[in-house]
């Protein structure tokens, strides 16, 4: 076999174990294999191997370390994808995996700005309706996460919908499940109706996976009408606990799926332990994003339900996180902090005496 059969080969049978989370250590093994082999970290590429294969591994070894949170080595394999593909002529669905992985990282991070502007630099490259619907619906989820709690428009998830709407039922769900959070912010209703649109195709399709993310999308939703219509709280809370219960903590696939469980279970009970669980995750991960959201539930759970001696030290850590998030918020996020702080000294005061 030559150099480039070779290496083609380990591709294949890479690309076997890169669907299940416990297939993980089989596939991060076949990278090392791979990379070793065609020195591709001395570096000294052997002959007779083609660029595009080893842009092709590298890629792969970044969703390996993209499922992992390793923040890091995406970042470092993203630079050698760029210094190796530099001056060639590459092709284009490489291309849109290279820019999509990066915006769906500094999405995970928190880093905003930097995922919708990689958004942009992907969509040249997005061709046909898969890869369409697929940019489309990670820049409407950053657009979404992008609005404050008083701010709502219609954005890029509405151009996804009509995408998904051309590849079948399933993608659609999908929209369905990420306009349900856009209108929510404004129109808790209309979010609502989304949700149980995308339930109904769920289980009609018998699909495993898309119903697991439509409960979690309907937990979330009921705490978050919980808050605004806090006369009828005890409602949405057990109606939020009744979907929950309908999750298998045991069976979701990945660390941060069960974080966002444990998260998700401290906001309806109103216990801050399994938030501040979630909350240590996503600091382990640098995930600046989750870690003020979680911090942000830690403060108000902690006020409200007579935790606040728990909920002090995140004060901090949500102060030090939005500086580093930096978003355009940030001042009155710091004020929003500061009055937390303020409000839990003085219940802890209070207590003292």
């Amino acid at each position: 076999m030559t150099n480039t059969e070779i290496l083609q080969a380990y591709l294949w049978n890479i690309s076997l174990y890169s669907h299940k989370s416990e297939d993980q250590t089989v596939h991060n093994e076949l990278i090392s294999q791979a990379r070793k082999y065609i020195g591709l970290d001395i570096p000294k590429i052997r002959e007779g191997i083609h660029y595009q294969d080893v842009l092709e591994l590298i890629l792969m070894d970044v969703h390996g370390r993209f499922n992992a949170c390793d923040w890091y080595g995406v970042e470092k394999n993203l630079r050698l994808f760029d210094r190796i593909a530099s001056g060639k002529k590459v092709y284009g669905n490489l291309l849109f995996d290279r820019w999509y992985t990066s915006a769906d990282s500094y999405f995970r991070r928190g880093l905003l700005d930097r995922a919708l502007e990689a958004t942009i630099q992907a969509e040249p490259y997005a061709e046909g309706h898969f890869l369409r619907y697929k940019m489309l619906l990670l820049r409407g989820e950053i657009e979404s996460a992008k609005m404050n709690m008083y701010e709502f428009s219609v954005n890029s998830l509405s151009s996804a919908l009509y995408e998904a709407e051309q590849l079948g039922e399933t993608y659609v769900i999908d929209v369905y499940n990420r306009l349900a959070h856009m209108f929510s912010m404004r129109y808790a209703s209309l979010g609502m109706s989304f949700l149980r649109k995308a339930q109904t195709l769920c289980e009609r399709l018998g699909d495993e996976k898309l119903l697991l993310e439509n409960r979690m999308a309907r937990v979330n939703s009921y705490y978050g009408l919980s808050l605004r219509h806090p006369q009828d709280e005890k409602m949405f809370l057990d109606e939020a606990q009744q979907v929950l219960n309908l999750v298998d903590y045991d069976s979701l696939p990945l660390p941060q799926n069960k974080m966002f469980y444990k998260e998700l279970l401290g906001k309806i009970t109103h216990n801050v332990d399994p938030i501040i669980e979630a909350c240590k995750f996503y600091q382990g991960v640098d995930a600046l994003d989750e870690i003020c959201r979680c911090s942000d539930s830690i403060l108000v759970t902690g006020i409200n339900y007579e935790q606040a001696a728990k909920a002090l030290p995140y004060v901090e850590i949500y102060r030090k996180t939005a500086m580093k998030r930096n978003d355009k918020d940030l001042a009155l996020e710091l004020q929003y902090i500061q009055k937390a702080e303020d409000i839990i000294y003085g219940i802890l005061g209070k207590q003292e005496k």
